[in-house]
């Protein structure tokens, strides 16, 4: 297929690709094959019969009355002009392939042709205006570009941004600077197709986008030259006798529409031929496209498309289908599934995935079903992509036929619960004392856990009665993989003392509560109490679970004395220590084990987290990064508890043996503080080294005491402590263990 795929050049290769039985998910036995074929058949005609649309047949040519909407709204030519350079005027013009526009020149002699091009070029960008003021090319970060094009969705239709870092510059000599800005902002004002949608972006977003795309070197180009009024007229004469009129309107009328002629008779002739310039007008399809147009063209009769076959068309002609499902075709692939991201990764895969288009039209509203579509509506804030909108024409039309063809629901409950009683046990059941929904979702933006799924008091608003129901009553039925359980199994109900357990009631009570939205009455659990755990007078504390900087890995341990740490044995270092009490301990107990715990204090000394110990060359050698290869050297053996429940942990880098334990003491003014003892066999060898703290203000008191002013932290060791500045200005402090069998330091809070 090649560079003849535009617009529609990813969806182009899943059809063909579907030919060959790519869309055959299902590879269980004949009756599945042969499912997926039917809807791989399906695809291809949908295909076609986008191709058709999106090259605008019906503007020439008669016969496409079954296809709804066509021909589309071509792009504005006085708005496209002014967001490009010149020369990028004329290479559109020239190279059409780039886009779903024919090559016009069939009937011109070679050598005339720059002339045509040149006249159209002036009539084109007669009167040119920039497209929006200078903008602030400095401010742009092309770095930051690149992470936005992967981050938001853009590289699941533009796959060149998922290469490594680059390449920049994909989008150069396309648009001005200030005219590729305007357009990310507004892309549906130049092409009111929706074939490009507005995916939102600040300003600020859109000229790092920007910067990426043209190349951080780029600067807006000239104003327009004045062309002389001759040049102009020609321009405008030719633009008429080429047929260019009969797609795109201009600034000073349309012109003489040519006349509607019929749908060619012989397919080898006219548009559809494979040679340029064998007709006037010519299109650069591959041979597997031109192949899909013909099936379009036969599958065309007088009856209008049925609301299935406009569906399908619809979701490819405007690749809907690179990141969603729909019956089998589209969604993520293996090439585009890292342009999907999450904030959120305790929500698992559906976290990133975008949702399944099936039964779409079931489950919103027409109205709510709109607003998705044609102003990319989202309630899915964890996910990364966002959602982009294709205009309100282009939307109206989808979303009544999807609600015109997915199935409806119709709620179950014949019953008189009253409003009071219903809103009553709906506030029962949201909260931790009924079937916990606040556990998992937010309520009105707040949230008592860490997997913060869709927020519960815009459901209903956004979904259809008799979905909400359905769905309720069998969640996996919707969505196999989701981490949403099922409180009515069987249709009994897990709360059977709450409305009699009568399921259909306790669905309805759920209903009317959340229908009142943020009016809602705040259900229990959402605010979380607290879940003090504290030393004993003689005995440290410990807790294996999620902390801040480290990660489910950590290891929480708080002393008698009143001092804590959090040690990380995913990367063998000390990850934080605090004075006070040892913490809250709700929000990993309360947060199905997806919380974070909470250290009893407000001034916590945080450690780098890349490794503590590691082998460097030189002294000016730089400290290794958290790379998964430097990793390897490490070796966690676990941990023992002495007579008070304080650990020693021991593990080994590079086949050296190390024990690391952490006492409470006092100092000669009885004030608490951390001693570290470690071991080492066999002894260690020159050019390792352990990495104690990095501050921005360092002291050297004598050569064993270093005070870290910013973090209010002293150390003191039985050997000599070094420091170095790095190239960002900080200062690191760190030990040499070369020839060390053992080393001790002393972690002394001081007041900041």
């Amino acid at each position: 297929m090649g560079g003849s795929c535009s617009r529609l050049g990813r969806a182009c290769r899943l059809a063909v690709a579907s030919l060959f039985g790519a869309w055959i998910v299902h590879a269980g036995g004949l009756a599945q094959a042969a499912s997926s074929a039917h809807v791989a058949e399906g695809a291809e005609l949908a295909l076609g019969r986008a191709l058709l649309m999106e090259s605008r047949c019906a503007a020439c040519h008669q016969g496409f009355e079954s296809l709804e909407g066509s021909p589309l709204p071509a792009p504005d030519l006085s708005l496209s002009v002014s967001l490009r350079p010149l020369d990028g005027v004329a290479d559109r013009i020239i190279r059409p392939q780039s886009a779903r526009m024919p090559h016009v020149f069939g009937n011109i002699e070679e050598a005339d042709r720059p002339s045509v091009i040149d006249s159209l070029v002036a009539y084109l960008s007669e009167g040119r205006a920039p497209a929006s003021p200078q903008v602030d090319w400095d401010s742009g970060d092309a770095a930051r570009g690149w992470q936005l094009f992967n981050e938001i969705g853009c590289s699941a239709c533009h796959r060149a941004g998922l290469e490594d870092e680059g390449p920049e510059g994909l989008a150069r000599g396309a648009f001005t600077p200030s005219g590729l800005v305007a357009f990310l902002e507004a892309p549906l004002e130049a092409r009111p197709d929706g074939s490009m949608p507005h995916v939102p972006l600040s300003h600020w977003e859109a000229i790092d986008v920007a910067k990426y795309l043209l190349g951080a070197s780029i600067v807006d180009g000239a104003p327009a030259p004045s062309y002389s009024a001759a040049l102009v007229a020609k321009g405008r004469t030719h633009f008429q006798e080429l047929g260019c009129v009969a797609c795109h309107a201009i600034p000073d009328g349309r012109g003489n529409v040519p006349e509607l002629r019929p749908t060619p008779q012989d397919l080898d002739v006219g548009c559809l031929s494979e040679a340029k310039g064998s007709a006037p007008i010519h299109y650069n399809w591959s041979p597997e496209e031109r192949a899909l147009v013909r099936r379009a063209l036969a599958s065309l009769g007088e009856d209008a498309l049925s609301v299935a076959e406009r569906v399908a068309t619809s979701l490819i002609r405007l690749d809907c289908v690179a990141c969603h499902q729909r019956d089998g075709v589209g969604g993520p692939t293996e090439a585009t599934r890292d342009a999907f991201a999450t904030d959120n990764l305790n929500l698992g895969e559906a976290a990133r995935r975008p949702p399944t288009l099936n039964g779409v039209g079931g489950k919103f509203p027409e109205a709510v079903l709109f607003d998705i579509i044609a102003y990319g509506a989202s309630h899915r804030p964890y996910m990364q992509t966002r959602m982009p909108g294709i205009g309100p024409a282009n939307a109206r039309g989808l979303a009544r036929d999807l609600v015109a063809l997915d199935s409806s629901f119709q709620s179950s409950y014949a019953g008189s619960l009253t409003d009071r009683d219903a809103r009553e046990a709906g506030v029962l059941l949201v909260g931790t004392d009924g079937m916990g929904c606040v556990s998992c979702h937010t309520f009105d933006g707040r949230n008592a856990s860490a997997l913060n799924a869709v927020d519960l008091t815009t459901m209903g608003d956004r979904l259809d009665r008799g979905w909400f129901e359905a769905y309720l009553r069998n969640p996996s039925a919707f969505q196999p993989d989701t981490i949403m359980p099922t409180f009515w199994p069987g249709g009994e109900s897990t709360r059977p003392e709450i409305l009699d357990g009568d399921a259909s009631a306790q669905i309805e009570a759920l209903w009317r509560y959340l229908s009142q939205g943020r009016q809602a009455r705040v259900p229990r659990g959402l605010r979380r109490e607290p879940i003090p755990l504290r030393a004993s007078s003689d005995r440290a504390v410990m807790l294996r679970r999620a902390f801040r900087g480290i990660g489910k890995r950590g290891i929480g341990v708080g002393y008698p004395l009143g001092v804590n740490l959090a040690f990380d044995a995913g990367r063998l270092r000390l990850g934080s220590i605090w004075q006070g009490d040892f913490g809250d301990a709700s929000g990993v107990w309360l947060s199905q084990g997806h919380g974070v715990f909470g250290e009893g204090a407000r001034r916590v000394i945080r450690f780098p987290e890349a490794p503590a110990i590691a082998r460097l060359p030189s002294n000016e050698a730089p400290w290794p990064v958290t790379e998964a290869e430097f990793y390897q050297a490490f070796q966690f053996e676990g941990y023992v508890l002495d007579n008070k429940d304080r650990p020693t942990f021991f593990y080994a880098f590079e086949g050296t043996a190390i024990e690391d334990r952490f006492l409470d003491q006092l100092d000669p003014q009885d004030v608490p503080f951390l001693r570290r003892a470690l071991r080492f066999e066999p002894t260690v060898d020159s050019g390792l080294r352990l990495r104690l703290g990095v501050d921005s203000s360092v002291s050297a008191l004598t050569p064993n005491s270093v005070r870290l002013e910013n973090l209010g932290l002293r150390f003191e060791s039985d050997h000599p402590l070094q420091t170095r500045t790095t190239d960002e200005g900080q200062v690191e402090v760190w030990v040499d263990l070369g020839g060390l069998e053992a080393l001790r330091v002393d972690y002394h809070f001081e007041a900041q």
